[in-house]
């Protein structure tokens, strides 16, 4: 496996990236942060081809990846569905009301 160089100019961008996620964090409501007690749901999805021969992403099966998972943890029938549900759950969350239905 050929080892990964990382210029400084990737460690600044990284660096920075990580810094701003973490401000963002500190501006998230206290309910979307995990609940003492509650249990969550989590999905597991693999697929052995999603990494070609060179070992980059391969863009379509990571999207037929997360419609997967997104249809797994709502329960909804089809992908739209699936979708319109997570929007949903979002704007409901904002106001403080149930997140899953």
């Amino acid at each position: 496996m050929k080892k990964k160089i990382i210029t400084r100019r990737d460690f600044l961008k990284d660096s920075a990236s990580f810094a701003l996620a973490g401000s963002l964090m500190t501006q998230l409501p206290v309910k979307m942060l995990a609940e003492e007690g509650r249990k969550s749901r989590v999905v597991l999805i693999r697929h052995q081809d999603v990494l070609d021969k060179d070992q980059k992403l391969q863009e379509e099966i990571v999207s037929e990846m997360l419609d997967q998972a997104v249809t797994t943890l709502t329960g909804a029938s089809d992908v739209k569905k699936a979708w319109s549900h997570c929007q949903r759950c979002s704007f409901s969350r904002r106001s403080g009301e149930k997140y899953w239905d």
